[in-house]
């Protein structure tokens, strides 16, 4: 099951959960492409090419909420 959440102010933020997968995911810069991404124990953030983070995977995400 997935879940998703998009905010009604003015933002390109999208924030989705997979219960399947138990990840958390919050998108902030629209279709920005992904250049590279870093993982940082049960954190994944992906960067634009200008190095700004645009996309954040949180894995096991049931175990921080």
């Amino acid at each position: 099951m997935q879940i998703r959440f998009t905010m009604k102010k003015k933002t390109n933020t999208k924030i989705s959960y997979d219960s399947d997968a138990d990840v958390l995911s919050v998108e902030s810069a629209g279709r920005t492409a992904i250049d590279h991404a870093e993982e940082m124990g049960s954190l994944v953030v992906h960067f634009s090419k200008q190095n700004k983070p645009i996309f954040v995977e949180i894995l096991k995400a049931s175990r921080l909420l």
